[in-house]
């Protein structure tokens, strides 16, 4: 298990590296506009994602017990239709967003439903295990993405229409690879699909989407934020200042997808020991990089305002270390988090969940109110902070109440 759950790990790792370098290099080649449009397209593609996870992978990972790709589990064809209808709400979502942007639908809506499919088949493989096939997947995706935009550089100029379709359609060539031997079958029978998500899923998905919901606006409040007091060129330069810190949380989600399943198994043979090991070398691992990261920064700020920042007319030093302080919190909430949902415990998660939200909102409010822009991070911060004490404390408490 230590094994496949490093490579998994090592596989977001990688994933983390090429989303840093395309960031760094969308930052220098395109404006703080236009690299705003881009990120909004992305936080969009994460909250989509996230919604996917709290609605089908999450109940997937927990009610599929046997093994899944070989056969064995009658269930799996409804959850492959369950996604299909959920890739079609994405091109919606898309078709929705084009309307008030100047952005492509092709391409955002390409980029939107092919990642969401690449994220659903991983999560399909690793119900089995197989992270090396997951590996395999994603090495293909950064290759053909570094092919493509390599051509648009040389061919066409680079603007977020073409980065979103160049990405899009690398993704949707590597999600196509597995479905080339998983051999995946529908259920069309809407009656028969409605049953089983009413009776299997919906019991976890209802709260798990809830607390999605509440996280999601929490997370994200601060795009509508910055993009409707301020513009879009404030809002790139925040997303700017984040860049160094979003692959730690791709590494982190390379972490749950494995452990998810591993924690929720030690809870189901009683093993507390080893759940209470793991966790706590999960908390010491986060701490570790992300003070390693945050002083890295410090020591070579001045190469990267340079490099990066040398047209914004801000001071951005505070903005990037707020930045880290706050995926810090959040890295250490989304171990404890998981955690807590193998214990199956979605609708406390849930009102944890609206309380931190309740104090991202005021929190943010006061911000605005009497700072400006540049503290918008410290909201967040809070709200994660406030979220993180009480998943904390509760998972204690459960750990107890299972152990006498």
């Amino acid at each position: 298990m230590k094994g496949k759950i490093i490579t998994s790990i090592l596989n977001q790792g990688i994933l983390s590296v090429f989303n840093l370098l395309i960031s760094i290099y969308l930052i220098r080649i395109l404006s703080f506009e236009s690299f705003g449009q881009y990120s909004l397209i992305f936080a969009i593609g994460m909250t989509l994602i996230s919604f996917q996870n709290s609605l089908i992978v999450t109940p997937m990972a927990i009610r599929t017990k046997k093994r899944v790709l070989n056969g064995f589990s009658k269930y799996i064809n409804f959850y492959n239709t369950i996604e299909l209808l959920y890739l079609v709400v994405a091109s919606f979502i898309a078709f929705f967003i084009t309307i008030y942007s100047q952005l492509s639908l092709i391409a955002v809506g390409l980029y939107l439903v092919s990642f969401c499919l690449r994220e659903y088949i991983k999560s399909l493989l690793l119900i089995d295990f197989n992270v090396r096939k997951v590996f395999f997947l994603d090495v293909v995706f950064i290759s053909l993405s570094l092919l493509l935009l390599f051509l648009n550089k040389l061919l066409y100029q680079i603007t977020p229409n073409s980065v979103l379709l160049l990405l899009g359609l690398a993704s949707l060539c590597a999600a196509l690879i597995p479905l080339l031997y998983l051999k995946l079958k529908l259920t069309f029978s809407i009656i028969k699909v409605y049953r089983f998500y009413s009776v299997k899923i919906w019991s976890i998905a209802k709260w798990s989407s809830i607390g999605v919901l509440i996280t999601e606006i929490h997370s994200r409040l601060y795009i509508v934020v910055l993009t409707a007091f301020y513009s879009a060129e404030i809002l790139g330069l925040v997303q700017a200042a984040r860049v160094f810190f979003g692959p730690l949380n791709l590494l982190i989600n390379g972490w749950i997808r494995v452990a998810r399943n591993h924690l929720a198994s030690l809870v189901g043979t009683n093993s507390l020991r080893k759940f209470g090991q793991f966790y706590t070398l999960s908390i010491i691992c986060v701490v570790f990089l992300n003070v390693f990261i945050l002083f890295l920064i410090y020591f070579t700020w001045a190469f990267v305002e340079d490099y990066l920042f040398s047209d914004a007319k801000q001071e951005m030093f505070l903005t990037v270390f707020l930045w880290g302080l706050c995926v810090a919190i959040i890295q250490l909430r989304m171990v404890t988090s998981t955690a807590l949902q193998a214990f199956d415990v979605f609708k406390i998660q849930t009102l944890f969940n609206l309380v931190a939200s309740l104090s991202t909102v005021i929190s943010m409010t006061f911000i605005i109110i009497f700072f400006d822009w540049r503290y918008v991070p410290l909201s967040i911060a809070f709200g994660e902070l406030v979220l993180l004490i009480m998943s904390y404390i509760y998972l204690n408490k459960l750990k107890r109440v299972q152990s006498a």
